[in-house]
């Protein structure tokens, strides 16, 4: 049995009783989490309350995606303060009562399950995810000049620990399947030609639950550890950004100090510095930056204009990785730095990657280096990818 009264979901009833709630956000190529999406999870939950089923199993009807996160788009919607936070206090108490169902609750993630999709699935008592190249699972709120606000601060230190849940949401690392369950994040793993149906389908039946913060974990958020942690937390983030232009890890990062141990003080904050943040002229100008490179993507697909060869100018880590991922995507790919030693690094971090990638050094035993006659000072690390990947220097004449 089914119901389609709702434009983003869809509820289906199986003979044993289990409901399964589908998102599949209407006209939109991936689901994210808008005012409509959670005024119709609003209407769902209340039913589920009052009509409770034998257990409920989420998941998407996009394939190759969970939940992507918070609709952007809304985010310039937003008019003042009051009205952030308001909204943010009306989703931590829907999550609240979906976390509290008296029923077991299990979620399927295949594909990305990021911000805001990820805090969802933290409510569910068990979570399985598809182990695949495409499924990508963490918390990107940091490159929009906020940081996890449905609950997902409170509850990644909750279940993981300040030690392990703060530089994943501090850093916007996005975790592959492997690295999330090793985690902690996700509870079991179905394999690219498993049943993500059957898993969860059993895992209800069951009335599994997942695993429960370790000691280490609970640990990690006790007072004296907090400031500990904090401390260097605060110390490393600000070698890389100022907190007078990008305070969004640093608000993190106090309020998990002061009230890391308080699960309820936790979600206040939430709502009271991301709401703060949101509308503040940082977030404003990193989701200007979100949307022109999100822009530039699209002219990108559109295009039918293929590259053969990439010149990238410094060979520090990101442009030398940049350079040898180019290589595995077929171009021919140079190099330039000022000095050789510059390059030296590129050289050894791309034979690392080609080895890794092709499973084995002898794939890339035919790799070649050689250094020419030059009076230049420029030095250019030259790769090009024939049947494998194949290393040259050379430097310009």
């Amino acid at each position: 049995m089914s119901t389609s009264e709702y434009s983003n979901w869809r509820l289906e009833y199986d003979i044993d009783k289990i409901c399964w709630l589908t998102i599949d956000r209407a006209g939109e190529s991936t689901n994210s989490l808008s005012r409509d999406v959670f005024t119709e999870l609003e209407n769902i939950v209340s039913k589920l309350e009052k009509e409770p089923p034998r257990g409920l199993v989420l998941q998407s009807g996009k394939k190759g995606s969970f939940i992507v996160g918070a609709d952007v788009r809304e985010f310039e919607k937003v008019e003042n303060i009051e009205e952030a936070e308001t909204f943010i206090r009306e989703a931590h108490e829907l999550l609240n009562r979906i976390e509290a169902l008296p029923f077991p609750t299990a979620v399927t993630i295949d594909g990305f399950c990021l911000g805001g999709g990820l805090e969802l699935a933290l409510c569910c008592d068990y979570r399985i995810a598809s182990n695949t190249e495409k499924t990508r699972i963490g918390f990107p709120e940091i490159k929009l000049g906020i940081y996890p606000g449905f609950g997902g601060s409170a509850r990644t230190t909750r279940l993981l620990g300040g030690f392990k849940a703060m530089p994943l949401m501090l850093t916007a690392r996005m975790l592959r399947a492997r690295q999330a369950k090793a985690m902690g994040l996700v509870d079991q793993l179905v394999g690219p030609h498993g049943g993500l149906r059957w898993a969860a389908r059993r895992a209800v039946l069951q009335g599994r639950k997942g695993r429960k913060p370790g000691w280490l974990a609970k640990l990690s958020n006790l007072g004296p550890a907090r400031k500990f942690l904090a401390a260097q937390m605060r110390k490393q983030t600000a070698a890389r950004a100022n907190p007078e232009h990008y305070p969004a890890p640093f608000e993190l990062i106090e309020a998990w100090e002061e009230h890391g141990d308080d699960f309820r003080q936790m979600l206040d904050e939430e709502a009271t510095r991301v709401a703060r943040l949101i509308t503040g002229s940082s977030s404003g100008g990193l989701r200007r930056v979100f949307w022109l490179m999100e822009n530039l993507k699209s002219h990108g697909k559109q295009s039918d204009f293929k590259a053969l060869r990439v010149h990238v100018i410094g060979a520090g880590v990101m442009g030398g990785d940049i350079a040898a991922w180019c290589v595995l995507q077929g171009l021919e790919v140079t190099l330039q730095d000022r000095e050789m030693k510059y390059i030296e690094p590129a050289l050894k971090r791309a034979r690392k990657l080609f080895v890794k990638r092709l499973k084995t050094a002898d794939r890339i035993a035919g790799a070649q280096s050689r250094l020419g006659p030059t009076s230049s000072s420029k030095r250019y690390l030259k790769i090009s990818k024939p049947s494998r990947p194949c290393l040259s220097i050379w430097r310009s004449g």
